[in-house]
C-alpha cells in the first residue's frame, strides 16, 4: 500500500488523479505498462508542487515579485492566501481603488515577510485573512497568532486602519479537524484587536457559516469560495470602508 501526503490544496485534484491510475493498474494486466508510465509521469511533476515552504516555490515568488513592482498609491489592500487571491476585487468593490495581494498557498507568516511591499501603496486600509494554510501545515494557534499580532502593529505604526477578517471554516472532511484551531485563531484574534484598538475584527463566519463549517451555497470545494461566497464576503466589508 502506498501513502501520499500532499501539503497544498492545489494538490487536490493530483492526489485523486494518482488514486484513480493505481486503481486502474489493479483492474487488469492489459494495460499495466501504459497505466505505470502515467504513473511515473505524474510523480514526475517537481518537488516544489509539495514543498512546505511555499514561498520558496516559483509561482509564489513570481506574483510576490509583480507585487514588489507595483508602487502605485492605492485606498485598500486585500493580504491573504488563495481565498483573497482569487477575488475580483476592483469588481467586487466597484469605485474604489483596491489592490489584491493574494498568493495562493501563503501562511501568516509569509505574510509579515512582505509587508513593506504594502507600504509602498500608502493605503488607508488594510483587510488581511490568513490561517487556513498555516493549520494545514500543522502550525500552533499560539504561532499564527504571534504573526498577526507583528502584522498588526507593523501597520498600525504606519497609521493604517487594519481590518482582520476571520479565517473561514471549512467543511471538507478531510479538514474539519483544522476548525478546531480556527474558532481558537478567531477568538484570540478578535480578543486582541478589542484591547489593543490596534485592529478591527470583522467576523465573516457569522454570515457564511453554520456549525463550525462554511455553508456549501458559498463553497464548492469545502475550502475555497465560489461566485456566492465573494459577493457575500463583498457585501460585509464594502460598508466599513464607506463609513
Amino acid at each position: 500500500m502506498i501513502f501520499l501526503t500532499f501539503y497544498d490544496d492545489k494538490n487536490h485534484n493530483i492526489a485523486l488523479l494518482i488514486s484513480q491510475t493505481v486503481n486502474k493498474c489493479k483492474q487488469t494486466s492489459k494495460h499495466i505498462v501504459d497505466n505505470l508510465f502515467i504513473f511515473m509521469f505524474l510523480l514526475s511533476i517537481p518537488f516544489f508542487s509539495f514543498a512546505s515552504d511555499t514561498n520558496k516555490t516559483p509561482p509564489y515568488r513570481m506574483r510576490e515579485s509583480m507585487f514588489e513592482l507595483l508602487k502605485e498609491q492605492r485606498d485598500i489592500v486585500m493580504l491573504g492566501d488563495s481565498i483573497t487571491a482569487r477575488g475580483e476585487w476592483n469588481e467586487l468593490l466597484p469605485s474604489l481603488s483596491v489592490a489584491n495581494r493574494g498568493i495562493g498557498g501563503d501562511e501568516v507568516k509569509f505574510m509579515k515577510r512582505r509587508i513593506d511591499s504594502i507600504f509602498l501603496l500608502k493605503p488607508k486600509y488594510v483587510f488581511i485573512m490568513g490561517g487556513t494554510n498555516d493549520f494545514r501545515r500543522k502550525r500552533s494557534v499560539d504561532d499564527v497568532v504571534r504573526d498577526y499580532k507583528h502584522i498588526i502593529k507593523k501597520l498600525h505604526k504606519h497609521r493604517i486602519n487594519v481590518f482582520i477578517q476571520s479565517t473561514l471554516y471549512v467543511s471538507r472532511e478531510s479538514r474539519l479537524n483544522d476548525n478546531i484551531k480556527i474558532l481558537k485563531l478567531n477568538n484570540a484574534i478578535n480578543n486582541y484587536c478589542s484591547v489593543s484598538n490596534y485592529c478591527r475584527f470583522v467576523d465573516l463566519n457569522v454570515h457564511m457559516a453554520k456549525d463550525r463549517k462554511i455553508l456549501a451555497k458559498y463553497s464548492d470545494d469545502g475550502v475555497h469560495l465560489n461566485g456566492n461566497g465573494y459577493l457575500m464576503w463583498a457585501s460585509i466589508i464594502y460598508p466599513l470602508i464607506k463609513k
